[in-house]
């Protein structure tokens, strides 16, 4: 291979690095990926959710697991927390129903966040929190990071789209000239 034809070569191989440097600028939208899979993930299923029987003692306001804000914990007589979901929950008026020292029925799931979260509460009267809103919720929440990853992938495949078919065809037309050029040298 005489040394024009190397030249020409190389030069290929630059420009195509130089369009996998574009290609790569969609990795910033790649980074959402692993931030709706751990959406996914945080929660169990309802299948392994643990029911027991506690002894109420009082709610608070701290700080469990992962959580960088504080939340209202449900706190029993044996020391045991769980988070309750105050979006879903009515906290003030949970509170106003529960006594303390009395024994409740309790579902839980644990969290890889950290902290068991409370998904339904029962005495022997009432259903104070309902499960089957529990696993609405749930079931809302991973069809909604299931969608998330979805459009997250479709953003990206249009991005890429777009940039291999507007922002890299110079570089095409580049490499379609040093290969003209080649084929044109190795004719002679």
């Amino acid at each position: 291979m005489d040394g024009y034809v190397k030249n020409k070569t190389e030069a290929i191989r630059s420009v195509r690095k130089i369009i996998l440097w574009k290609y790569l600028t969609t990795f910033l939208i790649l980074v959402f990926i692993p931030v709706w899979l751990f959406a996914l993930a945080v929660n169990q299923p309802p299948e392994k959710w643990t029911q027991t029987d506690i002894v109420f003692s009082h709610i608070s306001q701290e700080r469990i697991g992962l959580q960088r804000w504080r939340s209202h914990v449900l706190n029993t007589c044996d020391g045991r927390q769980f988070l309750i979901k105050s979006k879903f929950v009515d906290v003030d008026a949970l509170q106003e129903k529960l006594v303390s020292g009395k024994t409740y029925r309790l579902v839980f799931s644990h969290t890889i966040a950290g902290g068991d979260h409370m998904e339904a509460l029962y005495d022997e009267d009432e259903v104070i929190q309902n499960l089957e809103s529990s696993v609405r919720q749930w079931e809302r929440e991973q069809r909604e990071g299931t969608r998330g990853i979805i459009v997250t992938l479709i953003i990206e495949v249009i991005a890429l789209v777009l940039i291999d078919r507007l922002w890299c065809k110079k570089e095409y037309s580049q490499i379609k000239k040093l290969k003209a050029d080649i084929k044109r040298r190795q004719d002679r």
